[in-house]
């Protein structure tokens, strides 16, 4: 449990890792509370040069509340890296709550130059809300691919809103066998997203 009323950056399991990092089968069960928190997740930044992270097989609860910042991300905050695998990951929520900006149920912002994959992997019950923000990502400057993925069960509230992408910036996207079911979005029941074959339908921006 973290709680604090003071600005806090790169929280997280690992609040800042600048190398190659892999993570597999970890189980765990996150539980922050506090009034402004930057870049906070399972890593909080993962910044590196020519690196890469991978993290496999977690299993994550997760409870955000009161939060308010940038580069919100149940797994990443921050991804600046070259590359990021995210692989048979299963986030089960609880909220994230941000006042601020670039918010996404895996990753708040994959930044240029970057690629990030996502997985064989599934959000589910996960109340996400802010601006900018987006199932998967909140903002993607550069490459996302997500393979059979879900977001289950999932409700987003706010503005700039996209089931996989919040806003595109110059992002190049592949979305394959990735279902979104039974989402909210500002309250309003979005019904069986069925497969996102036409992923521009599902960026906010």
């Amino acid at each position: 449990m973290a709680s604090t009323s003071q600005q806090i950056y790169y929280l997280g399991i690992i609040g800042w890792n600048s190398g190659n990092i892999s993570m597999q089968n970890v189980y765990a069960t996150i539980q922050v509370q506090g009034t402004y928190f930057n870049c906070f997740a399972i890593i909080g930044l993962q910044a590196t040069n020519s690196h890469y992270a991978e993290l496999i097989n977690l299993n994550t609860s997760i409870s955000f509340s009161s939060v308010s910042g940038f580069y919100v991300g149940s797994i990443i905050g921050a991804d600046i890296t070259d590359n990021c695998y995210i692989l048979n990951t299963t986030i089960v929520g609880g909220n994230i709550r941000s006042g601020s900006n670039f918010v996404g149920g895996f990753c708040g912002v994959v930044q240029s130059g970057v690629n990030l994959i996502i997985q064989n992997s599934t959000i589910q019950k996960l109340n996400i809300s802010g601006a900018y923000l987006g199932g998967f990502v909140g903002v993607c400057q550069s490459s996302l691919q997500v393979i059979n993925s879900k977001i289950q069960f999932v409700r987003l509230s706010g503005s700039n809103i996209g089931i996989v992408v919040g806003e595109s910036q110059n992002g190049v996207y592949s979305i394959r066998g990735s279902t979104s079911i039974l989402n909210y979005i500002n309250n309003e029941l979005i019904h069986d997203c069925s497969y996102l074959s036409n992923v521009w339908s599902y960026v906010g921006c």
